[in-house]
Order: structure tokens, then C-alpha cells, then sequence
């Protein structure tokens, strides 16, 4: 059942939603295609030469497509960070700001006749959206609590550095953007508080990250063997989680289990992973389904230290029953009991005993794994969370007809771009 009438929804995005290798392309597919059955859904997003084979999959997905010819380089973009060091905005913004894009975004918005803009991630805020009739954000990740936090763990000077100057240009200018916009979306309520405390009382929803349960199901008579972690490779807080437990973790779990093997399984393998591989840490780079390696592991690690929002590693690997020891940050924001849906530890050795445990105790590993799958079956599937994101519509659409917000900025916010936001 959807909440309130059919509406014409245009959802704006940084990435495409194919192919859904990493959390927030799985959060925008599945939250575009849940949209999509009760709604019509325009997507417009950038998108690099090589990635124009996944346009038919994504056409799949809504009414209409249109993609914007992304005009940033491969890999690191050192000259791009250089330069930022000079601006007064983040280096994570300035790389997504684009003509083509604000010309696409224009173009559509003349033709009019949609009822709310939705973007994904405040990283696209610096876009002029003065003439949509409604904007949501979807705030995939707290962006400067995630840099924040990956201050903590890096070793090299010249990144703690821009790291620091990202994080105090990022924090005002996501700030400001939860006051550009007419309701604001997080994935889970503990990130409510900060939004609320400078957006005020215009509509904000935890719409938490969700499992596809039928696809991510548990898998019998697969033969279990060592552990397994997945994860985008090009993202840093998953090049720090396997880098802290292979050279710090790993090797407290070969003093008892010498035979244990590591699989890292995630797109786009680089040179600081690939030195940490050898006989029993091996790297899989793109595969086309990881649902055989999850259910081929004996135990799923989530060593994350860098975390924002929640993470979907987690959930698929509940929802196909399998024992997981993460970190506290891995699982934030997530409705989990340690002890009796997962195990949680925060330091070597407390990970090492915990993942040793359940390789121990094949029963109460597969224990965990069930009520694991239970807790995510009841808590996170996609079809609720679209429910909580039309809720989240609706109550915006109800707050611009009455003309008004609960905050002091709410008149200026009501009038003011994006862009003129964050100036």
C-alpha cells in the first residue's frame, strides 16, 4: 500500500544504482525500484564512459534515466585535493559540482510536473534546486562524521592533514545543507539528533538500509571454510578493516588456527591490499554474486573502524544466516544485541577470541546466524523502509502546502537554494 497519491518523483544522484556492488548504489536501487511501484520515478545521475553497459539495467528500474557524463578522472585525484586546499569547500564536493549536471537538473525541472526532488547525499548540495516544489535529502552517510572518524587511524601526515581541513570545510557545509532542504533523510535514528539540532522541526526519518531477504537467503549443505569479509575495495574505511585485521588480528587468530584463510571479497583490489595477500589472505577483486562466499564462511568478519550510517555487509551476511564478529561502528545504527545476533569486539584480541569461538563451536555459530536472520527479517527489509521513505514524502509535501517550518530558519530555508546555502 503506498502512503498518499501517486506522485512524480526526480531523484538525483552522484552514482548509478547498477552494478550494486557497494552499500549506497544497493540503497538507491532498492529504494528507486520500491518508489517505482507506486509512483513515477525520473533518475538523473552521473555516469562514467565505461559504466553506459549498466544503463539498460537501470532503465529497468524507473520511468526514465538520464545520465550526465561525469567529468572526473579515475583514482586518486591529487590535483583536485591539491586545489581544494585553496576553497572554502570541501574537496568532496567541489569534484561533484558540474554545468552539465545543473543544465540536466534545469532542463528537467522547466518541463515541470513533478511533485518532490529527492538527492542523494549532501555532496550533491552545492546544485541550485530553487524551482523544484519540494526537496528531500538522503543522507546515505553523515559525511564529516565519517572523515572524523577516519582522522583517528591514519598514519600518514600529509592525509591527516587534508583530512582535518575536509572535515571542518564538510561539517559547515553538510550542516548548511539540512537547512536548505525541505526534509532530510538518515539510515538510523541515533543520527536524528544531529540533523534535528540545525534543521529544526522540518520532517526528518531514519529509512534504514534494508536486505533483499529472498535474494541474501540461507543456503544449506554449502561446506563452510575460514572467514570471509566483503566490501567495496576502493573505499577507504574497507581498505583500513582488512589492512588492522590482517596485520593485527589475524595473526592472534594463526597462534590457535594456523590453517585459517581470509577471503576479501570486493571490487577493486588496490596495491595497499594486494600487499597484504599471500597463502592464507586471499582477494577475489569483482565477482558477480557474493552470496556463495558468505555462505561459504565459517565466520564473516566486519572489522570496520571508519564508519557513517549502516552498513549492508552486515546485513546481508544476518539475513543469510551466518555467524558475523564485527566492531561496534560495523553495526551502529542497527537494531542487533551482541551475544545473541552477532559478536562485537573492538580490539585484536577480543576479536581474535570471538571469531576463535565460534570456529570452535559450530553450533553456537550457527545459532547466532539464525537469530541473526531473524532479527534483519523483522527489521530490515526494503519494502518497509520505502514505506518510511513515502511517509517522510508526504509529510514534506503536507509542510510546504501549510507554508511553513517549525525552525527560526524555516522562512529562508523555504526560499533559499542550495547553492546560495552553502556559499
Amino acid at each position: 500500500m503506498t502512503t498518499g497519491a501517486r506522485r512524480r518523483i526526480l531523484v538525483i544522484s552522484p552514482w548509478l544504482p547498477e552494478p550494486p556492488f557497494w552499500g549506497s548504489a544497493i540503497r538507491l536501487r532498492e529504494l528507486v525500484r520500491g518508489l517505482s511501484k507506486n509512483h513515477d520515478v525520473t533518475l538523473v545521475s552521473y555516469a562514467r564512459p565505461w559504466e553506459e553497459d549498466n544503463l539498460p539495467a537501470v532503465r529497468a528500474l524507473c520511468e526514465s534515466v538520464h545520465a550526465v557524463k561525469a567529468n572526473w578522472a579515475e583514482g586518486p585525484d591529487r590535483l583536485g585535493r591539491l586545489k581544494s586546499l585553496l576553497s572554502p569547500e570541501p574537496h568532496a564536493f567541489r569534484r561533484l559540482a558540474g554545468t552539465d549536471m545543473q543544465a540536466t537538473v534545469d532542463r528537467l525541472l522547466r518541463g515541470g510536473g513533478y511533485d518532490l526532488v529527492q538527492m542523494e547525499s549532501s555532496q550533491l548540495s552545492g546544485l541550485d534546486l530553487s524551482k523544484a516544489p519540494a526537496t528531500v535529502l538522503d543522507e546515505h552517510n553523515i559525511e564529516y562524521e565519517l572523515v572524523g572518524r577516519s582522522l583517528r587511524f591514519e598514519r600518514s601526515l600529509p592525509r591527516k592533514v587534508f583530512g582535518l581541513l575536509e572535515y571542518v570545510k564538510m561539517r559547515r557545509a553538510e550542516r548548511r545543507a539540512w537547512t536548505a532542504f525541505d526534509g532530510c533523510v538518515v539510515t538510523s535514528e541515533r543520527e536524528i539528533p544531529e540533523v534535528r539540532s540545525v534543521g529544526g522541526d522540518r520532517p526528518i526519518a531514519a529509512v534504514p538500509n534494508g536486505v533483499d531477504l529472498g535474494h541474501f537467503a540461507p543456503q544449506q549443505g554449502v561446506p563452510t571454510a575460514g572467514l570471509v569479509f566483503t566490501g567495496l575495495m576502493r573505499y577507504r574505511p574497507n581498505i583500513d578493516a582488512v589492512t588492522y585485521f590482517v596485520r593485527e588480528v589475524l595473526p592472534l587468530i594463526h597462534r590457535s588456527r594456523p590453517d585459517v584463510t581470509l577471503t576479501i571479497v570486493g571490487w577493486g583490489t588496490n596495491d595497499e591490499v594486494r600487499a597484504l595477500l599471500g597463502p592464507r589472505v586471499i582477494a577475489t577483486d569483482r565477482v558477480p554474486d557474493v552470496r556463495p562466499y558468505i555462505a561459504g564462511a565459517a565466520v564473516v568478519v566486519a572489522p570496520i573502524r571508519m564508519a557513517g550510517g549502516t552498513r549492508l555487509k552486515v546485513l546481508e551476511a544476518l539475513a543469510m544466516a551466518r555467524p558475523l564478529v564485527s566492531t561496534s561502528q560495523a553495526c551502529e545504527g542497527l537494531d542487533l544485541v551482541d551475544g545473541r545476533h552477532l559478536l562485537i569486539a573492538d580490539d585484536p584480541g577480543r576479536f581474535a577470541d570471538q571469531v576463535l569461538r565460534v570456529l570452535a563451536d559450530q553450533a553456537y555459530g550457527e545459532q547466532l546466524g539464525e537469530a541473526g536472520r531473524g532479527r534483519v527479517a523483522a527489521r530490515y527489509g526494503w519494502d518497509s523502509s520505502t514505506r518510511m521513505l513515502e511517509d517522510l514524502h508526504q509529510r514534506v509535501l503536507a509542510t510546504k502546502r501549510r507554508g511553513r517550518f517549525g525552525d527560526a530558519d524555516g522562512a529562508a530555508a523555504a526560499t533559499t537554494s542550495p547553492l546560495e546555502a552553502n556559499a
